[in-house]
């Protein structure tokens, strides 16, 4: 494996992540269905903190987390804070985090979605934000969801272009 090639595909799947988070609901959709959106950039930023080639690293983690609250119109540094912090985490307790089962890597991917977005909504300012209730689960449960596909194709892909 050449270290350009995995660098190439971490960043490459990063920008499709992007998009997937950047993509808008219809105007005449109900507003709640824009909470079922999964944190595509952030399990990303996991999967790949976990290679044991590690192409993205926490500067990596960071600058795509800095993308990510351009993209959004989030305050300066809270994304790219919390995205460095999960792929530390994520890289530091890779080799364990590899031997859990599916069922476990999605539990875990159900707490660090939700920590992160209790973070958010204390960034964003509790008093100017309106009140969400229970929808904070959402997206944790929708991104432990789409851990298992996120996992299978970013792994398909690393087995195509033979990176560890």
């Amino acid at each position: 494996m050449s270290t350009w090639s995995g660098r190439w595909l971490a960043w490459v799947t990063l920008l499709a992540a992007l998009l997937l988070s950047a993509g808008r609901l219809p105007m005449d959709w109900p507003d709640w269905l824009a909470w079922l959106r999964p944190e595509w950039v952030l399990l990303a930023v996991c999967f790949w903190a976990m290679t044991n080639s590690r192409p993205l690293g926490v500067f990596g983690a960071w600058l795509a987390g800095l993308g990510f609250d351009a993209m959004v119109a989030a305050p300066l540094g809270v994304n790219a804070a919390l995205f460095a912090i999960a792929a530390y985490a994520a890289g530091q307790l890779s080799h364990r985090l590899r031997m859990y089962t599916l069922a476990q890597q999605c539990a875990l991917a159900f707490i660090l979605v939700l920590a992160c977005e209790g973070v958010r909504h204390v960034a964003h300012g509790l008093p100017a934000v309106e009140p969400s209730g229970w929808l904070m689960l959402v997206p944790a449960l929708t991104s432990a969801a789409a851990w298992p596909v996120i996992r299978i194709v970013l792994q398909s892909l690393c087995r195509r272009f033979h990176i560890e």
